[in-house]
């Protein structure tokens, strides 16, 4: 999914779309460097502590791609910790 958004990330949500955090390309390498198996389940990978908003607070985006330039992707998080949209840094450029 990584490979196919050419964002170098990507949201984890579970089975009914409740949102768990994001995985980034590098996380996943550097979990590989560390002795993880492809096997190994996105739940020991996955970063609970990325930067999100609330559907409320949408209108941040901006500030936060500014404040952290590494950041791709925003998930934009619902009632009940639902992912409902994801906001991308600009959408018209793909990562390279």
């Amino acid at each position: 999914m990584i490979t196919d958004n050419q964002r170098g990330a990507v949201a984890v949500v579970d089975d009914d779309f409740v949102y768990l955090g994001m995985v980034s390309d590098g996380e996943i390498r550097r979990a590989l460097v560390h002795g993880a198996t492809q096997l190994a389940p996105i739940s020991k990978i996955v970063n609970i502590n990325a930067h999100t908003l609330r559907i409320d607070g949408r209108g941040e985006a901006e500030d936060l791609f500014a404040k952290y330039p590494e950041v791709t992707l925003i998930p934009i998080i619902g009632k009940g910790n639902i992912l409902e949209d994801i906001v991308i840094r600009d959408s018209s450029r793909r990562k390279v």
